[in-house]
């Protein structure tokens, strides 16, 4: 069975694990059904709580709908149950009427009182998960950088994909990253870049990068073509 990896509230990937050790995390209430996960042969990372039924757990629904002020009440109060039609207070028929036409007010502030939370929510999820890819791309580019500085203070020259202990640009690519390009940066002379290029699930990440570029005195500095509300806070504040 694959192992499963999930995202924890900093964003950071954790895993591997089995599928039984991703239940007692749910179960201990480390995870819920909005987290983040994924294995092998999933098409991207997806909320706990479309895997549930293939882990074996089960999403609890929500509690019954309490009864109506009107059925709760009546039978209790006395001359409720037993009042006759016309005998004060109105025909049967006209309170039916007030009853639908303030039914069908709820209804319909119901209706777009959900619009409403549809429309900021779901765009604060999409959010939300463009975030948790890019901080495990963020973290696949910064494993890379003490290779290329080891390969650099050793040979004198900027690594390349299949130097020393760097794979090739493919070899990296995952749930959250397409490829990882590692050479010298074209425009900028003596300087050694990673190149992270992203996968394109959650949609919208689609040829965006994120590139370290090493300078000639060993620092490091960082630049993409994301939006800053979807990077790391870290990261946003080393943007140049």
């Amino acid at each position: 069975m694959s192992d499963w990896f999930y995202s924890d509230p900093q964003f950071q990937q954790q895993g591997p694990l089995s599928a039984q050790a991703l239940v007692a995390l749910c179960r201990e209430g480390r995870v819920d059904g909005q987290t983040l996960v994924w294995r092998e042969g999933l098409p991207g990372w997806l909320p706990l709580a479309q895997v549930a039924a293939e882990l074996g757990l089960v999403v609890v629904a929500a509690g019954p709908v309490p009864a109506s002020p009107a059925a709760a009440t009546a039978g209790r109060i006395p001359g409720i149950a037993a009042r006759a039609p016309g005998a004060g207070g109105g025909s049967g028929s006209s309170r039916t009427a007030v009853w639908v036409i303030v039914g069908a007010a709820i209804f319909v502030f119901g209706i777009a009182v959900l619009g409403i939370l549809a429309a900021i929510a779901i765009p604060a999820y999409h959010d939300y998960r463009m975030r948790a890819q890019v901080a495990q791309a963020v973290v696949a580019g910064q494993a890379l950088q003490p290779a290329v500085e080891a390969w650099s203070q050793a040979n004198g020259t900027c690594p390349r994909n299949g130097d020393g202990d760097i794979g090739a640009a493919e070899s990296y690519a995952g749930p959250a990253v397409a490829s990882i390009e590692v050479g010298p940066i074209d425009d900028v002379d003596g300087e050694c870049g990673i190149l992270v290029w992203l996968a394109d699930q959650p949609s919208g990440l689609k040829d965006k990068y994120l590139q370290w570029a090493l300078d000639t005195d060993g620092q490091w500095h960082v630049s993409s073509d994301l939006a800053r509300r979807h990077l790391p806070a870290a990261l946003r504040d080393a943007l140049e």
